[in-house]
Order: structure tokens, then C-alpha cells, then sequence
């Protein structure tokens, strides 16, 4: 084939290229042709940008919600928010509810409402006691919940 050997260019080289091209870098071309170049990619540009949407990428498109929509998404937003704040803070009580006698039968039988009296007395009531909380690493706690009730 082609034996072409390379040689380094030799300094005269560059003194002739530069005088060689030194008329090319002194021309402008003319204002017509610049103003239709700038115009090609000025349309070039529009086109892709606005033209076809779906050659952007995701995170650029837009999306149409109606406004009613998105009040509603962020009511609920902030109603389920502040339920699960609200829910964090008030302990759940426990009724306890003992039987009581009308006053006439315990007028009646005074020897009964003593032996009641002293069974209750007797067993000691014990207290049950249940206590969560949750954690959020660099935040601190989130939510509390404490029950107390009586062991029967």
C-alpha cells in the first residue's frame, strides 16, 4: 500500500501554514449569510424544545392536574397529617367500670357490703402498664402511646 512516513513538522512548516491561512482568518462572511445561519439554529432549537414533548426527559415534562384536584390531594394531605400528630398525644383511657349496689340493698344487708368491702381489701388491684414510642434517627421520638388498665 501507501508507505508514507510521518517526519515531525520541521519550525518553517508553521511560519508557511500561518501566512498560508492568515487571508482566511481576515474575512467575515456577509451579513445575509450570518443572519440566516443564527436564524437555522435559532428554529433548530425551538423544535426540539417545544415541538416534540415527549423527547425531553421526565423531570422536564408537565403535567396538567385540575385545581380542585390538587386542593383535595392536599387536604387530605394535611388532615392525615395532623391526625397521626394528634393520635400521638392523647392517651387512650380505659374505663373501669365496678358493680354498684342501689343504696336500699345495701341498707338491708350491711354484713355482705362489709365482706365485700373486706375481699376488695384483700386482693390488692394490680395495674397493668404498656408504653411505645417510636424513634427517628436524627430527629428524636415521633410518637408516645401509654395504656394503663387494671389485671383482672
Amino acid at each position: 500500500m501507501n508507505d508514507f512516513q510521518e517526519r515531525p513538522p520541521e519550525p518553517d512548516d508553521e511560519r508557511l501554514l500561518e501566512k498560508a491561512f492568515a487571508v482566511l482568518k481576515r474575512m467575515e462572511p456577509p451579513l445575509e449569510s450570518r443572519i440566516a445561519n443564527r436564524r437555522a439554529v435559532a428554529a433548530a432549537l425551538g423544535e426540539l424544545s417545544v415541538g416534540n414533548p415527549a423527547a425531553q426527559p421526565w423531570w422536564q415534562r408537565s403535567v396538567a392536574v385540575p385545581v380542585p384536584l390538587a386542593a383535595a390531594i392536599v387536604l387530605l394531605i394535611a388532615v392525615l397529617g395532623y391526625s397521626s400528630l394528634r393520635s400521638g398525644r392523647e392517651p387512650v383511657k380505659d374505663v373501669v367500670t365496678a358493680s354498684s349496689r342501689s343504696e336500699s340493698e345495701s341498707k338491708a344487708q350491711p354484713s355482705e357490703a362489709s365482706a365485700v368491702a373486706k375481699s376488695k381489701s384483700e386482693s390488692l388491684t394490680k395495674w397493668k402498664h404498656y408504653q411505645s414510642e417510636v424513634y427517628l434517627c436524627g430527629v428524636g421520638q415521633v410518637s408516645s402511646e401509654t395504656y394503663f388498665g387494671v389485671e383482672e
